[in-house]
């Protein structure tokens, strides 16, 4: 078995993603990185910030944020916060958080998780990593001034 790495960056969409283009998103990211083994959470706030990341083999990880993620021109200012060994999976799939376009919408894709549902859930997704649960609590933090 491949040894687990991680990769954490941020950047900022060019133009802001709407509820389609998202979904869109979604749905692609879930069943490319299902195939490739890779979990991780994808964070989206209306302003254009995201923050991503990505946990898998160490050349499966590298190939997809540095050949694809990194060149996407939908965004820019991709900044690599954080990369490498990894002792295990702080998320048990890959998954993604983004305020819907007004309280109480839902969504049912493969995925997705709702942004207060994914503050209950951080304690017990990253026990032991207490920088990733206050870095994404931060961002998540900021869900509240997005509408």
């Amino acid at each position: 078995m491949h040894a687990l790495y991680h990769l954490i960056y941020q950047s900022h969409a060019k133009e802001p993603f709407n509820l389609p283009e998202l979904i869109a998103l979604l749905t692609q990211s879930h069943k490319h990185n299902s195939n490739k083994n890779i979990t991780g959470l994808l964070l989206y706030l209306p302003s254009g910030q995201i923050l991503q990341l990505l946990e898998g083999e160490e050349s499966v990880v590298k190939n997809l944020y540095y050949e694809h993620i990194a060149l996407d021109p939908r965004h820019t200012a991709c900044t690599v916060l954080n990369e490498g060994p990894w002792a295990r999976r702080s998320f048990p799939g890959w998954c993604a958080s983004f305020p819907l376009e007004y309280p109480g919408q839902e969504c049912d894709l493969p995925g997705y998780v709702e942004p207060s549902k994914l503050r209950a859930m951080m304690s017990s997704l990253a026990p032991n990593r207490p920088g990733l649960v206050h870095l994404v609590m931060d961002f998540i933090a900021q869900y509240d001034d997005s509408f």
